[in-house]
């Protein structure tokens, strides 16, 4: 029996977790998935694997990975270890980001190069010897 194990933000397929789930749940055939940041990319890889292992029974994920099994096509049994908030803190403990079933939120933020958004214009931080301001470059 297969249970697949997604790990949290910046985790690892070879961290303590999956050696302690072998360790003490050894009849699974654990299945780690290495995933990163990226939402779509994740859960993308996370359900071309379901389909093709249809024999997986549990598909387990902590923090981060909690959330992608919550995204993930799946109808067999999910166990989720703290999902529900993928968040960053302020000094203040003011949240200023945060992920949920729609997308990345973000309340501040500093930029030090540049930001891209949808692939379809480029924000680039423009100094000149009289002034300082923001470049938009189309890309398409």
């Amino acid at each position: 029996m297969k249970a697949v194990y997604i790990h949290g933000f910046a985790g690892s397929i070879h961290s303590d977790t999956i050696t302690n789930f072998r360790k003490y749940y050894p009849d699974l055939e654990w299945c780690p998935l290495e995933v990163n940041h990226l939402v779509d990319e994740s859960v993308k890889k996370i359900n071309d694997f379901l389909a093709a292992n249809p024999d997986v029974k549990y598909l387990i994920g902590s923090s981060l990975g909690g959330f992608y099994v919550l995204c993930a096509d799946f109808a067999g049994r999910k166990v989720v270890i703290n999902p529900e908030e993928f968040a960053g803190y302020d000094k203040n403990n003011d949240k200023i980001f945060w992920m949920n079933g729609d997308g990345f939120h973000m309340k501040k933020s500093v930029v030090e190069e540049e930001i891209t958004l949808c692939g379809i214009a480029r924000w680039l931080g423009i100094e000149t010897t009289d002034n300082t301001g923001i470049g938009i470059v189309p890309l398409t």
